[in-house]
């Protein structure tokens, strides 16, 4: 697959922690991982952290996200799970990004862009 992903320009910018992350995980309001689902992140963590850190985070673009179930559709709308990482989105919640591969169990990465294409009907 990975050599048939479209060229897309990835946005990135750089936020300091206030709390832990991990690469792939969505990044909150508050400088730190999503704690709640359905919130609306900032983007998707590209590394590693701790409270103070600075790393960068992917705001728009075609990005690596950690799977919070399985995903096993590729362009499926994704949403943010309770724990920050990603699942399939449901009526009501906040449509973050598609799928561009798949995952078989929770804690996989996929590859994803991010659409933020609004709440899902």
């Amino acid at each position: 697959m990975e050599g048939n992903l479209p060229t897309q320009p990835t946005l990135t910018l750089t936020a300091t922690l206030t709390g832990a992350i991990a690469a792939g995980y969505a990044l909150g309001g508050d400088n730190a991982v999503v704690d709640a689902a359905g919130e609306h992140p900032k983007g998707i963590a590209c590394m590693d952290g701790v409270a103070g850190d600075a790393i960068s985070y992917d705001v728009e673009g075609m990005t690596q996200g950690a799977a919070a179930a399985a995903i096993t559709a590729e362009w499926t709308e994704l949403s943010i799970a309770a724990d920050g990482r990603l699942k399939v989105a449901v009526s009501g919640e906040f449509i973050f990004a598609r799928s561009l591969s798949t995952t078989t169990a929770a804690g996989q990465n996929l590859q994803m862009l991010i659409t933020r294409e609004g709440v899902k009907a």
